[in-house]
């Protein structure tokens, strides 16, 4: 639980740290062009979040909305989907454990104070949701007085259970939403969730009522955008260069990943090649991958993008073989020429082995979840 709790207050701090590069280029940039008059009135939503909910089993939640945006109300819905295949083999014995859960649901989130600017917001969010969980575990161990190398007095007995249902939720919380851009926002939130399975022995939720706090960006699609003066360099990425990008992620079991990629850029497409860094939780070795970025939505100022994310990698170690792929739709915004803040979530694929060592037992993992990242990419024009 520690390391869980832990995880969550990195990604607090990154967020805290981004929520201030955001403000720092909007306002440096103010000198150079117009002030952003307003959020935008209306048009199609793209969210992002990541939340962090210390007291559960995902500590880590990521999410991905979808929606329209009508004045100060913005309405959509959103899901989430984990799925977990975990095989451990001690010296002597076996278990087996699978787990499988989804939910989606409407979420709203008003802006009920507003600056005089419009560019901040104080916001609360609404939200609901229904789907299923199940899980299932089968473990074998050894019962007796002698060793299992004897084999004169025991025997391995094997223990099975299982469990499925329905899953409720719901959450209420509060938080701040800043427009760096008519079509750009970025929110830090808080508040409390239920979160309640339902089975054929009855319901239960651990704990019933919990805290939250929560990170996440929205793109508007269609908004207004501001002028661009003659004076201006050209904003957003130049249409061929040198691409690099450092992004943290989330990845199974509450853990934070790092990612460093190198690679061009060529009008709408970017390729990368670049190495995943895990958290020693679950393997400690190094991913490489292969990463394409292309956009498919662009701002008539070029400084917001809605893009689509697929990467691939694979690594040999003696004994530790390890494959990881992901897939994303996510959001860009070119705070300057050549710079852009990133944000993406959607689904991430691990499958890999840890042999047994020195008393600790052999694993094999399976993971099909949801993920989600944040960073910086910068383009240097050739």
């Amino acid at each position: 639980m520690h390391h869980r709790f832990v995880s969550g207050a990195k990604l607090l701090s990154i967020g805290a740290a981004l929520w201030a590069f955001s403000v720092t280029t909007s306002s440096s940039a103010a000198e150079t062009r117009p002030v952003v008059p307003e959020a935008p009135s209306s048009g199609f939503v793209l969210g992002t979040n990541m939340s962090v909910v210390p007291l559960d089993d995902d500590v880590l939640r990521e999410e991905v909305m979808l929606g329209y945006k009508f004045g100060r109300l913005l309405l959509g819905v959103s899901g989430y989907y984990a799925k977990h295949d975990v095989e451990l083999h001690p010296e002597f014995g076996h278990s087996h454990i699978k787990e499988e859960t989804f939910w989606v649901g409407p979420e709203a989130q008003v802006a009920f104070l507003r600056s005089a600017n419009a560019q901040v917001e104080m916001i609360g969010l609404f939200g609901a949701g229904a789907g299923t969980w199940r899980r299932w575990s089968t473990e074998t161990e050894y019962v007796g007085t002698d060793s299992p190398l004897s084999g004169i007095d025991g025997e391995f007995v094997t223990k099975e259970t299982s469990g499925q249902g329905v899953r409720l939720r719901w959450q209420l919380g509060l938080g701040v939403r800043f427009w760096s851009h008519p079509g750009f926002g970025i929110h830090l939130a808080g508040g409390i969730l239920g979160d309640y399975r339902l089975s054929n022995s009855g319901s239960f939720a651990e704990p019933p009522v919990q805290g939250f706090v929560q990170a996440g960006l929205v793109g508007v699609l269609g908004a207004p955008t501001t002028a661009v003066t003659q004076k201006e360099p050209r904003p957003g990425s130049p249409d061929f260069g040198i691409a690099l990008q450092s992004v943290v992620s989330s990845s199974p079991r509450a853990a934070l990943d790092a990612n460093l990629g190198l690679g061009i850029t060529l009008h709408r497409l970017t390729l990368l090649v670049g190495v995943d860094v895990p958290k020693f939780i679950d393997f400690g070795a190094s991913i490489p991958n292969l990463e394409l970025q292309g956009t498919v939505f662009r701002s008539a100022d070029r400084r917001l993008e809605l893009f689509l994310s697929s990467s691939g990698g694979y690594a040999v170690y003696p004994s530790r073989p390890a494959l990881r792929w992901k897939a994303a739709p996510g959001l860009r915004f070119w705070s300057s020429p050549g710079v852009a803040f990133t944000g993406a979530v959607g689904v991430l694929g691990e499958t890999y082995d840890k042999p047994y060592d020195h008393g600790d037992p052999q694993e094999k993992h399976h993971h099909l979840t949801m993920f989600g990242r944040i960073g910086i990419l910068s383009v240097i024009g050739l």
